[in-house]
């Protein structure tokens, strides 16, 4: 579905993040900032597949302001 040329169009297996740019249905990237809470130790991970974290990750999400 990804690749799919009936969704995407015939440059569906190209690489074009401007395609989710003002198209018809409106989509647009989520424009978020993201920062580390202070005084967190690096992170460290756990042995498996998807290789998750041994501890939280602590953040602080907000929206970006317009310059």
């Amino acid at each position: 579905m990804g690749r799919d040329e009936k969704i995407w169009g015939e440059d569906a297996k190209e690489y074009n993040p401007k395609r989710f740019l003002n198209s018809e249905d409106d989509l647009r990237p989520n424009k978020f900032k993201f920062e580390l809470v202070p005084d967190q130790k690096s992170p460290e991970f756990k042995n498996g597949i998807t290789l998750p974290m041994k501890d939280s990750l602590m953040i602080k999400v907000s929206y970006r302001t317009k310059n």
